[in-house]
């Protein structure tokens, strides 16, 4: 391709919630987290980061490190995150749950 578009992208980013870990439990209900999620593309440029809050979204970040701040009732709250690439490939991440005692 001469000073067109280049070849195209199939493969989608990669995203995994990194904090808090799936399984993990906090004792002290409201419960303020800064959460963190890791992202990387085959192509090396991830444009942005979706955080997902039990299926809602709850916060985009546009730049690494991904990170969202928030406040936590005693429950238990399952997190994912989509990672989207410059040609708008999105890739999920598995679940990861945690619980909020009080």
């Amino acid at each position: 391709w001469l000073f067109g578009m280049s070849e195209p992208d199939p493969v989608p980013p990669t995203c995994t919630i990194t904090f808090p870990g799936d399984g993990q439990v906090f004792a002290q209900a409201p419960m303020d987290l800064t959460i963190q999620a890791d992202a990387s593309d085959d192509k090396g440029t991830v444009t942005q980061v979706e955080l997902m809050i039990d299926g809602s979204p709850s916060g985009v970040d546009a730049g690494a490190p991904y990170t969202w701040d928030g406040s936590f009732p005693e429950g238990t709250y399952c997190l994912t995150c989509r990672a989207t690439d410059p040609s708008n490939n999105v890739g999920e991440s598995a679940k990861s749950c945690f619980t909020v005692m009080k």
